[in-house]
């Protein structure tokens, strides 16, 4: 499979919006909602595509994970923007503020039970078994920032730990989806998956205390708003968030050093598709 090919994520798309109205009264009103339901910048799905064409992952269950991957990423949107009354996404309105708040959680919830339809195609028990445990490391990191954040400390390893289960937990099945039969590589590419999510949610955290609301495809600011400790509350520390960013990218790679195929294949994702996007939120 093809890195960057357009037939590539042209069938990467259309199997996403295929399974996410599969089967659905829904499908009868698929013009009005999948505007709302329109693919991002695939980084996750992306990851899982990359890894599939260096092992001996079939290209349909290369497909499938990374379309699985995508679409619990966007049921996990549809439920933050709620949580936090965001009023963009995607460069367009988000969906609660364009169907109301009940119809986002629970089209939240129906992509969420697709994904999982879709990954049980696959029938690899290992697989479903680790999806479930990275969405309650996020379920959990989420949790406690709602319900215990005054009982933590706000201290950078805190930090760390909240960025690896919220955003590294899906960075890491991405690529643990990737993985095929290789046991031992499947176990290195979900480190190297959280420490690149960890990268992405650190940089996330920047872009939403600095970046520019009017230029930006969501709303910024909500972390303030809500109090929640995040990179962003390192600025002017001795941490230089910055710089763990780019130790965090940089170890990821350094973890795939037995497999110089697969490494190779995750260089060239993070300099064609994560790089630009994290230097983006932190210049």
């Amino acid at each position: 499979m093809v890195l960057d090919g357009k037939s590539e994520i042209k069938a990467l798309e259309s199997l996403i919006s295929e399974e996410m109205l599969k089967d659905s009264s829904l499908a009868s009103i698929a013009d009005e909602l999948l505007p709302f339901l329109g693919m991002g910048k695939m980084l996750r799905a992306r990851l899982t595509l990359a890894i599939g064409s260096a092992t001996d992952l079939s290209d349909k269950n290369c497909l499938k994970g990374a379309a699985t991957v995508e679409m619990v990423h966007l049921a996990s949107l549809l439920h933050d923007d709620v949580i936090d009354h965001g009023l963009t996404r995607r460069g367009k309105a988000a969906f609660w503020h364009e169907k109301g708040t009940t119809g986002a959680i629970l089209m939240g919830d129906y992509v969420l039970c697709r994904a999982f339809s879709l990954m049980s195609d696959i029938g690899n028990t290992k697989l479903m078994a680790t999806l479930v445990d990275m969405l309650q490391q996020v379920c959990n990191a989420e949790l406690e920032q709602e319900l215990l954040a005054e009982d933590l400390p706000r201290d950078w390893a805190q930090c760390l730990n909240v960025a690896r289960r919220k955003t590294g937990s899906l960075f890491a099945y991405a690529a643990y989806a990737g993985a095929g039969s290789d046991l031992s590589l499947a176990t290195a590419l979900l480190e190297s998956g959280f420490d690149l999510g960890t990268a992405y949610q650190l940089a996330d955290d920047l872009l939403d205390a600095n970046g520019d609301s009017a230029t930006s495809d969501k709303t910024l600011g909500q972390d303030a708003r809500q109090n929640k400790l995040t990179a962003a509350d390192f600025i002017d520390s001795e941490i230089e968030p910055v710089k763990e960013i780019n130790r965090l990218t940089r170890q990821a790679e350094s973890r795939l050093q037995e497999w110089p195929d697969v490494q190779k294949k995750w260089a060239e994702y993070v300099a064609a598709f994560f790089q630009p996007v994290v230097e983006g939120f932190i210049e």
